[in-house]
């Protein structure tokens, strides 16, 4: 008997789903008590995520073709390894 596959799918954002990434990354600066210090836009993340040279990447969670959740992150480099490493930012 085959297991049964989870209906949640984990991918990278596409740029049709930015709408249902802002209202993501909305609702978690008002739950942190931030949400005077969101400005963020579908274009301004359209150019951090998806241009020649992205400063961040974003994944999201997808269930019944719905977004329900995301993780932004970029590349960063520690000083005290010398090595590089990403920077989970939001999840």
């Amino acid at each position: 008997m085959r297991p049964e596959r989870p209906s949640m799918q984990i991918r990278f954002v596409q740029e049709n789903e930015l709408p249902e990434l802002l209202a993501l990354l909305r609702a978690k600066a008002e739950f942190d008590g931030n949400s005077q210090s969101f400005v963020a836009t579908t274009n301004t993340l359209r150019a951090a995520l998806f241009s020649g040279s992205p400063m961040a990447k974003a994944i999201v969670a997808i269930e019944n073709r719905t977004v329900i959740g995301m993780a932004t992150f970029y590349a960063t480099f520690s000083s005290f390894i010398a090595k590089p490493c990403i920077w989970l930012d939001d999840l």
